[in-house]
């Protein structure tokens, strides 16, 4: 009987920690393929696409469509997009982190200064900006400090 108490629990363990590191295995797979899919500069180039889509819709359909489309955006992104205005209020009314309302503040700024909405796109870092025909300028910030495990999984 001695015996047989060994073999079952040598067993046991053995099951436990084969399932424990194919779990681990499985785990870390996974995340390595969310990790490559969302990469940065991945994120900036869907960024841009985004920021088209968001124009054409602003444009099309106005602000309820564009809010029913973030919030779309939001449930399939594990990274959030945060769509803010120039006074550096999100349009879904998240918290907005400090550091993005500079940001705004600042183009804002640059806006008054240069005007034309058309030139300010043009530049690189301007690839996000949505501007619709009654003058409304977002720009969708990726908030990559607001990422949490149960927005990936």
């Amino acid at each position: 009987m001695n015996s047989l108490f060994w073999k079952i629990f040598v067993s046991f363990w053995l099951a436990l920690l084969l399932f424990a590191g194919t779990t681990l295995w499985m785990t870390s797979r996974y995340l390595d393929d969310v990790r490559q899919e969302h990469n940065v500069a991945n994120v900036h180039e869907r960024l841009a696409g985004y920021a088209e889509e968001a124009r054409a819709i602003l444009e099309r359909e106005g602000e309820p469509a564009l809010k029913n489309w973030l919030l779309n955006l939001d449930r399939r992104e594990a990274i959030p997009v945060l769509l803010v205005g120039l006074d550096g209020k999100d349009m879904l009314g998240r918290p907005v982190p400090s550091r993005i309302v500079r940001k705004m503040q600042r183009l804002a700024y640059e806006m008054s200064e240069q005007g034309d909405e058309h030139e300010l796109r043009r530049h690189p870092r301007r690839r996000h900006l949505v501007v619709g025909s009654n003058g409304a300028t977002y720009r969708l910030i990726p908030d990559f400090q607001s990422i949490s495990l149960g927005r990936v999984l």
